[in-house]
């Protein structure tokens, strides 16, 4: 048997393939290492080629996730673009093929103007970085009122 896992998950990538070891005793045998989208080659174990021996005999290639893009989150201020709050940085590594989700922070004094951007979700990008803004406004000043007696 053959099979393409993810390295640390020994999740499945790919379809498991068998060779048919059928009146091959003692013959050689090679199999293939497949690329697999979002993912890169890390090892085969025990190795790619070998021998047919009686018993079923296992080959298992392992694969991590590429690394990509990071996203940074970013909360200004409306208008004039001042940073509120440090920004997040949600990184990219081992995240290629995924998606991901931000939300607005709540800060003191301000509230969200709108607290789905255009692109608050989406995928990792494969390069470079994808900046997601949250604009916020000062509230409104409460007024306090004093009632004569």
């Amino acid at each position: 048997m053959v099979n393409y896992l993810e390295q640390g998950t020994n999740a499945v990538l790919d379809t498991q393939e068998t060779l048919n070891g059928t009146g091959k005793l003692g013959t050689a045998f090679t199999t293939v290492q497949k690329n697999i989208n979002d993912y890169d080659f890390v090892s085969v174990s025990p190795a790619a080629n070998g021998t047919f021996t009686s018993g079923t005999q296992t080959v298992n290639y392992y694969y991590k996730r590429k690394d990509v893009g990071d996203i940074v989150v970013k909360y200004v201020e409306q208008g004039s673009g001042t940073e509120l709050d440090t920004q997040t940085v949600m990184s990219g590594a081992g995240k290629s093929g995924l998606g991901y989700t931000t939300t607005p922070k709540t800060i003191a004094d301000y509230e969200v103007v709108s607290t789905t951007p255009a692109n608050h979700t989406g995928t990792y990008p494969s390069s470079g970085t994808t900046t997601v803004v949250y604009e916020y406004r000062r509230k409104d000043r409460r007024r306090c009122s004093s009632k004569n007696m």
